[in-house]
């Protein structure tokens, strides 16, 4: 969220990434977001295909195999809602059995979906998640 908010007041406009998916007991942790070069304007958010296939190898490398991936982005200041982008890049980063998707804002709002590919597709939208950390309103200087 707050890669949201820096990008909002520095361009006025999306930013996107990926993160990890880890296993943490009953639940999942969203650990590790990264920005990745992309395209951006105040609409869109395009992560550049080899740098994403770079970051695969790399976080498997460092991370083991026990790990999923999470696509990320902003809608900016704008709603957070599954676009027939969002949706066309949800099938993209599909490659596996599920994915997860997380869309925020700059108010922090946030949708997180899971998608199933196999045996068809299906979705769960709307999936509840917990914001763990720091709740102040000080974007940190290394997203800035």
């Amino acid at each position: 969220m707050d890669y949201a908010k820096a990008a909002v007041n520095e361009f006025k406009a999306e930013i996107g990434g990926m993160a990890v998916l880890v296993p943490d007991e009953d639940s999942f942790e969203i650990k590790e977001p990264v920005i990745l070069k992309q395209e951006v304007t105040g609409g869109t958010c395009t992560l550049d295909k080899e740098e994403l296939a770079n970051y695969y190898t790399r976080t498997m490398k460092k991370m083991g195999t026990n790990i999923s991936f999470v696509w990320w982005h902003s809608h900016g200041d704008g709603s957070t809602f599954w676009s027939g982008t969002d949706e066309t890049a949800i099938k993209e980063f599909g490659g596996g059995k599920w994915s997860v998707s997380l869309v925020v804002n700059a108010e922090e709002d946030y949708k997180l979906r899971i998608d199933w590919f196999t045996p068809k597709h299906v979705s769960m939208e709307d999936t509840e998640l917990e914001v763990i950390g720091d709740n102040s309103k000080v974007i940190p200087k290394a997203i800035i």
